[in-house]
């Protein structure tokens, strides 16, 4: 058995030694063609870096020829030069998240905007005043209101408020109205 062993541990160590000269030749295969490599311009080291014949350690160094030899990053406008004129990703994120949650909400408030500035508020004549109301079907018909009479007063912002009156089957009757006219 020994022999046997001492024979296997021979052909083993043979293996070894042979193994260790072929790593030996890859690591100078490799040297000899960086060092050619190396010579060339960086395009074309470029174009190299999946050279098979390379070793993991010199394709690093290739790369950091290539990487070594690039000009350095443009400088932004934004950014870097004038960094107050570019928001920042935190304030667009947040701009973002407002207008989110501005737009679900923005139809309910033109609808109790609409509502507010028609609801109309009930006016009291204190004497007789002749107004031309305007029939629902559009003709007009100068009436002379009674004192003590209520109709319902819309005002405007714009200065001029109109009169509102429902006639049962056809509709409100509008009027232009001043309150300056009925001497309030």
């Amino acid at each position: 058995m020994t022999d046997k062993r001492r024979k296997m541990q021979g052909q083993y160590a043979g293996a070894k030694a042979r193994l260790d000269q072929a790593d030996e030749d890859v690591r100078r295969t490799s040297g000899r063609r960086l060092t050619e490599l190396m010579d060339v311009p960086e395009r074309q080291r470029l174009a190299h870096l999946g050279d098979p014949t390379l070793t993991p350690e010199d394709r690093a160094s290739l790369l950091r020829s290539v990487a070594a030899k690039l000009p350095p990053p443009r400088a932004r406008l934004f950014g870097r030069i004038i960094p107050a004129i570019q928001p920042s990703f935190r304030l667009r994120r947040r701009l973002i998240a407002l207008i989110m949650a501005i737009v679900p909400i923005a139809p309910g408030l033109i609808w109790t905007a609409m509502s507010w500035k028609n609801t109309a508020t009930m006016y009291m004549f204190q004497r007789p005043i002749r107004v031309e109301w305007h029939e629902p079907s559009g003709e007009p018909h100068p009436v002379i209101v009674a004192a003590g009479r209520e109709v319902a007063l819309i005002d405007h912002l714009s200065g001029r408020s109109h009169l509102r009156y429902w006639i049962a089957g056809q509709g409100y009757a509008t009027a232009e109205f001043n309150p300056a006219w009925s001497g309030q």
